[in-house]
């Protein structure tokens, strides 16, 4: 099929305006520009899965051709060679193709396109072992799609699912690959944003492309997963925050959400938590709070103050159930060291005192017996956590994000943003 347009955006640039009597857009790149995606490394695969078929599929992937994948705002998902930076193919998502001709506008508005996070992994579709690529189009659509990038070279067999429609919002966040206890490899990923339904977790059979779905029962959209999951890849439970900032545990086997904290509108949580285990059972969830999925949120100088979360999922449901919103309650000291600022936790405060977390008593008939997390606010305004922490070594790192920077009363068009790693 032959367009003047459908050809700007394969690349051709005889009809760009900077061309003798062009009409379209003029481009300085033919890649468009690269925000909220992030570049995936498809190489051997390297996971350490003790599973049936594994071995095998990785001894005959060792010494395929590397590549790189990443979405752009020119309404395509690239996939590059990665030894040299050629372009090998890409990737058109169905549902981007009706505002495609937005690209050649001349004016040009910025428009979103293949602009969610992805994620690259190996999972077994009915009993063979298959390379996947899947994400979300971030404020580009609703929606999110799943590749076959097993591979390297372009094939048109590469589609596996494309998603969308019945409360499927944007999808910002990294989908999850992992197994159901009957042995299904499935994409495991909240909902999104945009929505008017119920925060929802999506769980997409990689066999057939059904979804299965736990409701929170709140309206509102689920942000990206984290799986919890033994050598074996079955996902034995699921952490994923809301929009409301409620941080949730889906229970895969019977299909249940548990509420583990209750949170406000006021501090979404727009990110992935990161877990753990905790020495005396169940896990710890550490999370951040905030959004910035509009310039309303960006710019705003009384946006409210975010916090980071420490929450032990007890093992113990009662337990669990009464001390669920005790935290202790840390604050930020901040020394300068020209040229540069550093933070530092100066105690836990007043609740109760400066006693530690206390997760041994297990009477917890008040808040002064024991604890089930702790919480540290942002100090400044505008400052929030839009990036999912990272866990390791006994240490939690958080890297936190400002539009307004130093000067919260700056202008929209003078925004200095800042950030803080934590």
């Amino acid at each position: 099929y032959d367009s003047e347009i459908l050809n700007f955006i394969r690349g051709d640039r005889s009809n760009e305006k900077s061309a003798t009597g062009g009409t379209l857009r003029f481009r300085y790149s033919l890649l468009g520009d690269i925000i909220n995606s992030n570049p995936v490394y498809i190489g051997q695969p390297e996971e350490a899965y003790v599973i049936a078929g594994y071995p095998t599929y990785k001894y005959d992937n060792r010494n395929r051709e590397r590549r790189v994948a990443v979405g752009a705002n020119d309404g395509m998902l690239h996939v590059f060679d990665a030894t040299d930076g050629s372009e090998v193919y890409a990737y058109i998502p169905s549902m981007l193709i009706g505002k495609l001709d937005m690209l050649a506008a001349s004016p040009y508005r910025h428009t979103y396109f293949v602009d969610g996070e992805l994620s690259y992994g190996s999972a077994q579709i009915a009993e063979t072992w298959k390379s996947i690529l899947t994400g979300g189009l971030g404020a580009g659509s609703p929606g999110l799609f799943i590749l076959d990038v097993t591979n390297p070279d372009p094939t048109n067999d590469k589609v596996l699912y494309e998603i969308t429609g019945n409360n499927i919002g944007h999808i910002y966040g990294k989908p999850r690959l992992g197994r159901s206890p009957n042995g299904t490899w499935n994409v495991y990923i909240g909902n999104g944003y945009g929505e008017t339904g119920y925060a929802e977790l999506l769980i997409i059979s990689l066999e057939d492309g059904t979804i299965s779905r736990i409701s929170t029962g709140f309206q509102g959209g689920l942000s990206a997963p984290a799986l919890v999951s033994g050598p074996d890849r079955v996902v034995d439970a699921v952490f994923a925050g809301d929009t409301n900032g409620n941080m949730w545990k889906f229970h895969i086997e019977t299909g249940t959400a548990e509420l583990i904290y209750t949170g406000s509108d006021t501090q979404p949580i727009m990110s992935a938590p990161v877990v753990g285990a905790h020495p005396n059972g169940g896990y710890m969830v550490f999370f951040g709070t905030g959004n910035i999925t509009s310039m309303i949120d960006a710019t705003d100088t009384d946006y409210p103050t975010q916090s980071i979360y420490g929450i032990w999922d007890s093992p113990i449901n009662d337990y669990n159930i009464i001390i669920k919103q005790y935290l202790k309650e840390g604050i930020f000291g901040q020394l300068t060291s020209d040229p540069k600022d550093v933070r530092y936790i100066v105690d836990v405060e007043q609740k109760p005192g400066n006693a530690p977390v206390n997760y041994y008593n297990t009477t917890c008939l008040s808040e002064d017996d024991c604890a089930t997390g702790w919480r540290v606010d942002l100090p400044n305004t505008g400052e929030r956590v839009v990036a999912t922490p990272s866990l390791r070594a006994g240490r939690v790192s958080v890297v936190t994000t400002n539009p307004l920077g130093a000067d919260a009363d700056a202008d929209a068009d003078d925004l200095k943003g800042e950030s803080w790693l934590i």
